[in-house]
């Protein structure tokens, strides 16, 4: 869909802005742009004995945590090598290893990964080894990896290659004196892996993924009963390829053999592709120049990571995507948890959907589009709302208490949709009704996952993805709110029955996130089939129930749930957390509350959240001393909690808090620097995929819904210096500005590429489209 803009104000504004040619960004790149700010901030360590966790590399298809040593990947994850429909697998991955590594204490270490390319390097010197390697996952060819090691000390060197071996149910051959390779074992696929006990049956072994891997190198092999070695003279160099296909890349996987796409000796070839690569993905972001500082340094960082782990064009990332902790590292978990990776799965207000609504919202629509492909799939959504609830009524129970009895599903709704919570390879909810945990009736997600592609559809204007799949989706969604809604006479609104909130240790009726997340979807789909001219009788029945829904509150704040007398006690792992709804991403019902209550409402749940402190840090007994105490009050709120609620911070206008919030990150993570590890928490998170932080700059800077923009809305008063280029808006429009001094320099509007409007004052505007379907749209200023 092409739009113009053809107000005589706008052409105005094109014709002066002509005259002045700073901020344009017609010959300057977006990677141009940030590279000076990724070079401040490199992952470095010159600490051989360093504490926490390695490097975190990937390409996005594949990755894991890269040996301190620099020899390569002492295990390795990929986006579509599934164990089984519920669970990704690892493989041993592709290293070198010699003994002496370990004895020697080395004079000089360093090690730097590089936040604008994926490479790392990495220099050992020690008295009877000294070698330097350059390692890097390529961006271009996805399933490759590539290491140069240099021999800089004055004795050759052997090195054991370590692989995916019989072990791994791999059988191997070395077929020539530089090659050796490997295929998943025929019986890997006769066996049953997965059951559920008394519940279901093992998935189908279709689900089970096949692998095949080859590794290259210019030297040659030696093949004996312990493995395969190399060896290395001195002042010598040589390149080792590590390549896999799978049964998801070929259809005819048994006839296709894994090549070296560059040949054996052109590393210098391949890692210029890959940093072509990787530039082409900072291109196509947004470029965001924060002042420089610790918050900075997080943002770059985590800019780089979401490339590194999310976007793939196969499945969704999971929680830890590539950086779990697993076997050698294992004891890097915390205690009572035999496994804190959730098998690598996909959860839709996790990793997965944090990092399709951070590259909707920092300009990346291709990676965007690529995880969206996997988000919607219709089938697998209404079988989900079929499998999640029961027909009619039913006694919910929590931890051995009941919460009442209340009325589900109607059934016989053959468009209704949701979401699950932690969901299997095809987007089917990984638990069903049944199972007694109900953690998948965190109903608040459907309005999380379906505002991300209501966003895309808005900020990249497509017919055929507006009609075929956010309409769809959206009319989907609030189908299953209509089918779960109760009229309460008492009330004279509707109420929802017992559900989960988002604070997942909640379970009780009518909950705020749950409300909220209704009433947005009903609105929602409402517009859409009005903008489409669909469903007219089903439209008016979602705006008349949307609007007699039930908003928890009191005279001066909004409230957890029906009834709540808002003494609920906040803080620990879960805290208070449903409260970010009243802003995001429900942000288009903003305006049907009353602002200054979500002001207060926002400031009470801080403090009943002790701002974020542990237990420890507030005076309260520590689980880990007292066993009898929950487990999930051991730590103060995880850090993508804390990410949304600066996110609503931002969104409230209150720039200041939002950066307060947002920077209690800083404060979480991996003490040695080495990664974006979240520590004092029971699980491994990865700042959420990293996604949920990378937004919140974002958001200061713009916001665009209900067809207005602002720029500049939330800017923290400490930023003196801050700019901006190619964040999107509503209608394809891409937005640019500067603060100097405090003060905006200018703002720039742009569309396919072309500045339409040039400002220095103005921040706030008005979009409209032309109602005689010319595709126009029409941009006026509105006061501040």
């Amino acid at each position: 869909m092409k739009y113009i803009l053809p107000t005589a104000f706008v052409f105005a504004q094109i014709l002066f802005a002509c005259q002045h040619e700073e901020g344009k960004g017609t010959d300057i790149s977006n990677f141009e742009r940030i590279l000076p700010e990724l070079n401040r901030y490199h992952f470095i360590c010159d600490d051989w004995h360093r504490d926490g966790l390695p490097f975190l590399m990937g390409n996005n298809e594949m990755g894991g945590l890269a040996n301190a040593d620099g020899t390569g990947f002492p295990f390795m994850w990929f986006a579509d090598v599934w164990k089984h429909e519920s669970a990704r697998t690892s493989l041993a991955g592709f290293q070198l290893s010699n003994s002496l590594i370990s004895k020697q204490t080395p004079d000089h270490y360093s090690q730097k990964l590089n936040i604008s390319n994926g490479i790392l390097r990495t220099r050992f010197s020690a008295t009877d080894l000294s070698y330097e390697t350059e390692l890097f996952l390529s961006m271009d060819d996805r399933h490759l990896m590539a290491m140069k090691v240099t021999n800089t000390g004055n004795t050759a060197i052997n090195w054991d290659i370590i692989i995916p071996d019989r072990g791994d149910g791999f059988h191997v051959v070395q077929k020539d004196r530089n090659t050796i390779a490997g295929q998943t074992a025929d019986s890997l696929f006769a066996q049953s892996f997965w059951a559920i006990e008394n519940h279901r049956a093992a998935p189908p072994d279709t689900f089970l993924t096949r692998v095949k891997w080859q590794m290259k190198t210019d030297l040659g092999i030696e093949s004996g009963k312990d493995g395969f070695r190399v060896r290395l003279p001195k002042e010598q160099s040589a390149v080792f390829w590590y390549t896999v296909v799978t049964s998801w890349d070929e259809d005819n996987f048994d006839q296709y053999e894994p090549e070296i796409a560059y040949g054996a000796h052109d590393f210098e070839h391949a890692k210029s592709r890959s940093k072509s690569e990787w530039k082409r993905l900072y291109d196509n972001t947004a470029a965001i120049i924060l002042p420089q500082g610790d918050y900075a340094r997080l943002f770059y960082r985590t800019i780089f990571s979401l490339f590194a782990t999310s976007g793939s064009k196969h499945f969704l990332p999971g929680e830890t995507q590539f950086g779990a902790l697993w076997r050698d590292i294992g004891h890097l978990a915390t205690r009572s948890f035999s496994s804190c990776l959730w098998d690598m799965n996909a959860f839709t207000y996790g990793a997965a959907g944090w990092s399709a609504m951070a590259y909707t919202t920092l300009g990346n629509e291709e990676m965007a589009r690529n995880m969206l492909n996997w988000f919607y799939q219709p089938e697998s959504l209404k079988k989900n709302f079929e499998t999640m609830f029961p027909v009619g009524y039913y006694t919910l129970y929590f931890r051995e208490d009941s919460i009442g009895t209340f009325h589900y599903r109607r059934g016989g709704n053959p468009d209704a949709m949701a979401f699950g919570h932690e969901t299997r390879i095809n987007m089917e909810n990984y638990n069903w009704f049944g199972d007694g945990s109900h953690v998948d009736w965190q109903l608040h997600y459907n309005a999380f996952a379906s505002s991300i592609f209501h966003k895309y559809s808005s900020y990249y204007p497509d017919a055929d993805f507006l009609e075929n799949t956010a309409y769809p989706l959206l009319k989907g969604i609030a189908e299953m709110w209509r089918e779960l809604i109760n009229w309460n006479g008492e009330l004279g609104q509707y109420v929802l029955p017992g559900l989960v909130s988002l604070t997942e240790d909640l379970v009780a009726e009518n909950l705020l996130d749950a409300a909220i997340s209704a009433k947005w979807n009903l609105v929602m789909a409402a517009r859409y089939a009005a903008l489409l001219g669909r469903d007219h009788e089903l439209r008016e029945e979602w705006l008349r129930i949307a609007d007699l829904i039930h908003i928890p509150q009191d005279e001066d704040h909004y409230l957890e749930f029906l009834n709540d007398d808002g003494t609920r006690g906040g803080g620990g792992y879960q805290g208070i957390r449903g409260m970010v709804y009243l802003t995001f991403p429900t942000r288009e019902l903003i305006s049907a509350f009353d602002q200054q209550k979500i002001e207060r409402t926002l400031d009470h749940t801080w403090e009943r959240n002790h701002a974020g402190r542990s237990r420890k840090e507030i005076g309260l007994p520590d689980p880990l001393t007292r066993p009898e105490l929950d487990l999930e009050q051991v730590s103060g709120m995880i850090t993508f909690i804390a990410n949304w609620y600066a996110l609503a911070e931002a969104y409230a206008g209150r720039g200041d808090n939002a950066y307060e919030v947002s920077s209690y990150c800083l404060t979480k993570l991996d003490p040695a620097g080495n990664v974006l590890y979240e520590t004092d928490n029971l699980r491994p998170y990865y700042l959420d995929s990293y996604a949920s932080f990378a937004m919140v700059p974002a958001a200061m800077l713009v916001q665009s819904y209900n067809d207005t923009l602002k720029v500049f809305p939330a800017i923290p008063s400490e930023w003196k210096e801050v700019s901006f280029y190619g964040l999107p808006a509503e209608h394809g429009i891409r937005v640019s500005g500067k603060i100097t001094n405090g003060d905006v320099e200018w703002i720039t509007l742009s569309l396919g590429g072309n500045e339409v409007i040039r400002t220095y004052d103005y921040q706030n505007f008005a979009l409209r489209m032309d109602d005689q379907g010319t595709g126009k749209v029409f941009i006026n200023k509105i006061n501040n």
